[in-house]
């Protein structure tokens, strides 16, 4: 057979994947690398975790009405008329297809003994549950700092960005075939405010943020001061600290945590630039950061009173952390436990151990926490704002400010409750889906309120 040679230049030109000027089409783009990692996941989530999930569910149901139906012919054989009636009430109730959880009452039958089995098997389902998403949110968040690591090595800084601001929606938002929501529906918003103010307290004016509308956090500061964070990584404020500055994935009142893990520290012992930083956090007398590797930082003195307001050396692999009008911080590790430090005389309040806790927010005295399975949980017991409402449905943030508690549902509204004066705890009520909140209220002649409504 004769042999036909090709001079290699023929065969370069004639070839489309590498013609000069043109990418070669081989080689997937971030955004398509970003999807298939998504899209990996979600094919074992769906395949696997969701289906064995739902088969547990179900299987635990049935169950529950085999047992209530052998309390019928138990009550039946005992003639107990009352707990006969009962058990037909609850077989009726499940016939309609009522969730077995949401019943009540009971008072000669063992219903109500069965439904509490049922609550708590039902309990550990969805722990279980919640764990294997978190796993899978984990390993997504982790192959995709993984390929930005890639872009950053071969010097593509745009891919790199645009892979980092993905693994950042992954992390904050969910990801959307476990949540049901697509990153880019909640991304940002303009600026709204609510202020009501007797002399001499200064007013809250947002007029500069008018002429923009994407917004994604934003925060109270002193004297009717605040800052917004932009999708852009800028700021916009009526303070000057902020004036500049670029860059920035999150702000406090004194602290910038830039993208790239600089953490600036405006005020107080400490201030300046670290490096590492992964979230930052701000009370009176601290400034606090949970680094990369789950340690902590802070910069902070000492009280008049006694006692530190900087947190033990060896505290790590914390997941959560908040500190209250100066007088005590939390932080809580992955496994539940509480560490507190500030005043000598500080009370502790909290539990040692919180299992599940993802969030913790304070206000003038008081902690609410929000657990991985939307739960939220307040502390001191007594006043109206630590009385978390009992028909309260699953939440995704919350939020302890002054003498109020606010917390987020799924839907994104707010549902508020605690001190009343001034307006603002009727007003977050009232603001229907909110992005971010910021409040403050005094109860005597104050109230600030700013949320960033979606667009």
């Amino acid at each position: 057979m004769r042999r036909i040679r090709i001079p290699l230049l023929l065969f370069l030109l004639s070839s489309p994947e590498i013609l000069p000027g043109q990418d070669n089409p081989a080689v997937p783009s971030a955004t398509e690398r970003i999807k298939a990692i998504v899209s990996e996941n979600e094919k074992g989530y769906r395949n696997k975790i969701l289906p064995a999930h739902e088969k547990a569910l179900a299987e635990l149901a049935e169950k529950y009405v085999q047992a209530v139906e052998k309390e019928k012919k138990r009550v039946a054989d005992a003639g107990n008329l009352d707990a006969a009636l009962e058990v037909r009430d609850e077989l009726k109730r499940l016939e309609k297809g009522e969730a077995i959880e949401d019943g009540e009452g009971g008072e000669f039958s063992k219903i109500p003994e069965l439904r509490d089995i049922y609550r708590e098997q039902l309990a550990k389902l969805k722990a279980g549950h919640l764990d294997r998403q978190a796993s899978i949110a984990k390993a997504v968040e982790e192959k995709l700092s993984a390929l930005a690591m890639t872009y950053v090595k071969a010097g593509d800084d745009a891919a790199a960005k645009e892979v980092v601001a993905a693994r950042d929606k992954a992390k904050n938002l969910g990801l959307p075939f476990i949540t049901g929501r697509e990153w880019d529906t909640v991304r940002s918003g303009p600026l709204r405010a609510f202020v009501n103010v007797r002399d001499p307290y200064p007013p809250v004016d947002i007029s500069i943020a008018e002429p923009y509308d994407d917004f994604t956090k934003v925060i109270l500061m002193a004297q009717g001061n605040w800052a917004a964070l932009r999708e852009n990584g800028t700021v916009i404020s009526t303070h000057p600290k902020f004036k500049g500055k670029t860059g920035i994935a999150d702000i406090t009142k004194s602290v910038i945590l830039y993208k790239d893990g600089r953490i600036e520290v405006f005020e107080g012992p400490g201030a300046g630039i670290k490096e590492g930083g992964e979230r930052v956090f701000a009370s009176l007398r601290n400034n606090i950061a949970i680094m990369e590797d789950g340690s902590v930082e802070a910069w902070g003195g000492a009280y008049k009173q006694g006692g530190s307001a900087l947190p033990p050396k060896d505290l790590t692999d914390v997941v959560t952390i908040a500190a209250d009008l100066g007088h005590r911080a939390y932080a809580v590790r992955s496994d539940g436990s509480v560490v507190m430090w500030g005043k000598d005389d500080a009370k502790n309040i909290l539990p040692e151990k919180i299992p599940g806790l993802v969030e913790l927010s304070a206000g003038w005295g008081h902690f609410a926490g929000r657990t991985k399975d939307g739960k939220v949980l307040a502390w001191p017991p007594g006043p109206s704002w630590t009385r978390v409402p009992d028909d309260l449905p699953r939440i995704i943030k919350v939020c302890a400010r002054c003498r109020i508690t606010a917390a987020q549902k799924e839907d994104l509204s707010w549902i508020a409750w605690g001190e009343k004066k001034m307006g603002v705890c009727d007003k977050i009520n009232e603001i229907g889906p909110a992005l971010d909140i910021a409040y403050e209220s005094n109860g005597r002649g104050w109230g600030y309120l700013l949320w960033i409504e979606p667009k």
